[in-house]
């Protein structure tokens, strides 16, 4: 919202001149209003479904070995048959740091 008076007035002057520093002033601004979409659709997930969490049945496990316990949500709809999840886990190395991600679905 700072830099919107400078984006409405420097972007129609620099494509005026054909400078090449509208690209710099569009992708800072473009930065701002994917941050925005981002933090809007958090607060929706947050709102549907409060704070998610999981609960390891046993701590500590080791790696490759199978883990179990319970996901924690806020849900406003009957399951009758439950939900089917899948927890996938890749490490990636990068600069001699590893990066554990996991992602259910």
């Amino acid at each position: 919202m700072i830099t919107l008076p400078i984006f409405f007035q420097a972007v129609p002057n620099l494509v005026q001149t054909s400078d090449p520093r509208v690209f710099l002033v569009l992708g800072f601004n473009l930065i701002g209003a994917i941050l925005i979409v981002k933090a809007a659709r958090a607060t929706i997930r947050h709102r549907r479904f409060g704070d998610t969490y999981f609960e390891f049945d046993t701590l500590p496990f080791s790696t490759g070995e199978r883990v179990g316990g319970k996901i924690h949500l806020k849900l406003d709809t009957r399951v009758e048959h439950g939900i089917d999840l899948k927890l996938s886990a890749c490490a990636r190395s990068f600069r001699g740091r590893v990066i554990a991600a996991a992602r259910a679905r």
